[in-house]
C-alpha cells in the first residue's frame, strides 16, 4: 500500500511539473545560463513545494522531479529579475495617462450597460412570449441562435431554490444570479420525477473603477507585461546559444 501511494504521488507530482509555458521556461533558462545565474541548494530546498524526503522516496522519479522543480524555480527567479529590470525602465505615469484610462473604463462600462439593457429586454420579451403560450424549449433554442451569451438547459442540475415553490407546469420570473439572468420551467412529473429546465442569458460584467493610485499601478503592470512579452518573443525567435554553437561546429 505504501509503495502504491508513493508511485501514485510520483505520477501526480511529475504531471504537475509539466509547465504550460514550456517555451517561456526555455527562454528564461537560456537567459539564466547566458548571464551565469543559478539556483542555490538553499533556494531549491526552501522554495520547493516537495520535501527532500518525498523526493528520496520516489527514487528515479524523484530525481526527475527534482530537476524539473529546479528548472521551474530558476525560470521563476529569472522571470522576476527580468520584470524588475523592465520596471526600472518604465516611464513615469502622468495624471493625463490616469485620466485617459479612467475615461476609457467609464466609456467601456457605459457600453456594457447599454448591451446589458438590451439583453434584459430580450429576456423579458422571451419570458412574456412563453407566458403567452409559446413553448419553453422552442423559445430557449431560438434565444441561443440569437444571442451567443444565451443557453438552454433541458435538464437543469443546479436549479434555484425558487423552483421548490413552483407548481407543475409553472415558470419562474426572470432571476438575476451572479450576472446571469435566468428563468426556470417545471414540467409535469414523469414517473414521479419533475424536470426543471432553464433559459439563461449572460450579462457582461463592468470593469472595476479604480482609484488614481490603483489606475497608475494597473498601467505600470500593463506596460511591464507588454515589454516582457516583447522580450520573450525576441528571445524565442533568436537561436539559443546551444543551437548557435552547434551550427558553428
Amino acid at each position: 500500500m505504501v509503495l502504491f501511494a508513493v508511485q501514485f504521488l510520483s505520477v501526480v507530482l511529475l504531471a504537475d511539473c509539466a509547465s504550460p509555458a514550456v517555451a517561456e521556461r526555455d527562454v528564461l533558462l537560456n537567459e539564466a545560463e547566458r548571464l551565469g545565474i543559478a539556483l542555490s541548494e538553499d533556494e531549491l530546498r526552501t522554495q520547493s513545494s516537495v520535501s527532500e524526503e518525498v523526493l528520496s522516496a520516489l527514487g528515479e522519479d524523484g530525481a526527475v522531479l527534482r530537476e524539473n522543480l529546479r528548472k521551474d524555480l530558476l525560470a521563476e527567479k529569472m522571470r522576476h529579475r527580468m520584470r524588475c529590470a523592465i520596471a526600472e525602465r518604465i516611464p513615469q505615469i502622468s495624471s493625463e495617462d490616469i485620466a485617459r484610462e479612467q475615461a476609457a473604463v467609464a466609456k467601456h462600462n457605459a457600453g456594457l450597460a447599454e448591451a446589458n439593457r438590451s439583453i434584459c429586454r430580450l429576456a423579458t420579451n422571451a419570458w412574456k412570449s412563453i407566458r403567452a403560450g409559446n413553448d419553453f424549449a422552442t423559445v430557449g433554442n431560438k434565444l441561443t441562435e440569437m444571442n451567443t451569451g444565451a443557453s438552454y438547459e433541458v435538464l437543469c442540475e443546479d436549479a434555484a431554490p425558487v423552483c421548490t415553490n413552483l407548481a407543475d407546469g409553472e415558470m419562474s420570473a426572470p432571476l438575476l444570479e451572479d450576472s446571469v439572468l435566468s428563468f426556470y420551467s417545471v414540467s409535469s412529473p414523469t414517473a414521479g420525477v419533475r424536470r426543471i429546465s432553464r433559459i439563461a442569458l449572460q450579462l457582461q460584467k463592468p470593469r472595476e473603477v479604480l482609484s488614481n493610485e490603483q489606475t497608475e499601478m494597473s498601467l505600470v503592470e500593463r506596460m511591464i507585461d507588454a515589454a516582457y512579452e516583447k522580450w520573450l518573443k525576441s528571445k524565442a525567435s533568436a537561436p539559443s546559444r546551444t543551437t548557435a554553437e552547434r551550427s558553428n561546429r
